[in-house]
């Protein structure tokens, strides 16, 4: 487990890194609906990354695990992109985020144990785990904020369901959408209607599941590429 920010402190992974992010409150029909397409978008994108030669280096996902759409990320990642490795970026230690992964959501007590048991299902078995800041106290909108920063930098592209609102704030998913735009990785957003469509260095892009796939993994890659190219020339100076 590592921590702190930015990730130049412990060294990027030597992988590509896809980041994710979502809404914390999802209806039922929002979440059949997000359900159905991560599982279609995570086959091809895992269809798209054997097409490019690149089964000895699977991504990274960074995800981190809040309850709604990143719990569902992680849970079709497992089931229909088996290849990707997790790696899981917390806002607090594991136990404290635990303990506040329901905070501000209405969550029936009958559900909460299923819940919680997805939550269990979805942490077993990361290739790594990073905790923004371990204190004692529970995260704040700023640790959130931190994270997001944290993620976006760390990733060579990023996955995202978003409503499509204006930030109302840092930390959040269209904060998150926001920063990656601003430093020009490829971005496919999943709307609630159930479109994907490309943003930041795919901005406009609207073709078929395959097609924007196919386009995000090679700009993905060439992001990593050209990390690794920078980092091989910090290290030869």
């Amino acid at each position: 487990m590592s921590m702190g920010f930015p990730p130049a402190q412990d060294g990027l992974p030597d992988t590509p890194v896809i980041a994710v992010s979502g809404h914390r409150r999802l209806s039922a029909r929002a979440e059949t609906t997000l359900e159905e397409v991560l599982g279609r978008l995570w086959r091809t994108l895992g269809q798209e990354w054997s097409a490019c030669g690149r089964n000895e280096a699977p991504p990274l996902i960074a995800n981190g695990l809040a309850a709604g759409a990143d719990l569902l990320f992680a849970e079709t990642r497992k089931r229909d992109f088996p290849a990707a490795k997790d790696w899981h970026v917390l806002p607090c230690s594991p136990a404290l985020f635990e303990a506040t992964l329901f905070d501000g959501l209405e969550v029936r007590p009958d559900a909460t144990a299923g819940l919680r048991a997805r939550y269990h299902r979805a942490t077993d078995g990361a290739t790594r785990q990073t905790v923004i800041c371990d204190t004692s106290e529970p995260p704040t909108s700023l640790s959130y904020a931190e994270l997001a920063r944290w993620m976006v930098t760390a990733a060579d592209g990023l996955l995202a369901y978003w409503d499509g609102e204006e930030p109302r704030g840092e930390g959040g998913t269209g904060h998150v959408v926001e920063l990656a735009c601003e430093r020009a990785l490829p971005v496919l957003l999943v709307t609630p209607d159930g479109e994907v469509r490309g943003d930041g260095a795919m901005a406009g892009k609207t073709d078929d599941l395959q097609a924007l796939s196919r386009e995000f993994v090679c700009m993905t890659l060439r992001q990593f590429d050209r990390r690794e190219e920078l980092a091989a020339a910090r290290a030869g100076e």
